[in-house]
């Protein structure tokens, strides 16, 4: 959808919102309705909505709206469209980086729960090992 406003025209794409301004020479790119993101994707990944006990909602938020712009050289041909996508790609930067740290939460909690996984499937094979070595005592 496009709309108009006095100097700046305003075009929306799903949750990414341009404001043009020609006049200025800017292009801003908002993405919108980010918070839950990383735990959306989270629960497709687990097919559970989860933020586990062991978090905070505040490790695993992102921000709300994510924000690039672009500002055209005075010196440069005005080009919408490059301004576009730099600004998009300038807010793309910040929103990834974000999910990576946000998902770095995740990684670090679900390797101490495989590193203690790992700890007890090492224990009870050395139990098991150790109760068949006694029964062969036993046996001879």
């Amino acid at each position: 959808m496009m709309k108009n406003t006095e100097n700046t025209k305003i075009v929306e794409n799903g949750n990414m919102t341009y404001y043009i301004n020609k006049s200025k020479g800017t292009v801003v790119c908002k993405k919108t309705d980010c918070e839950f993101d990383i735990v959306d994707l989270m629960e497709h990944i687990s097919g559970d909505a989860c933020i586990p006990s062991e978090m905070s909602v505040k490790e695993v938020l992102l921000r709300k709206e994510y924000v690039g712009k672009a500002k055209c050289n005075p010196e440069d041909k005005w080009n919408e469209e490059i301004g576009m996508e730099i600004a998009r790609k300038r807010m793309l930067v910040k929103y990834y980086a974000d999910k990576a740290v946000k998902m770095e939460v995740y990684e670090n909690l679900y390797n101490d729960y495989l590193l203690r996984i790992q700890e007890y499937t090492n224990r009870f094979t050395r139990k098991a090992i150790s109760v068949e070595n006694e029964l062969k005592e036993i046996e001879e």
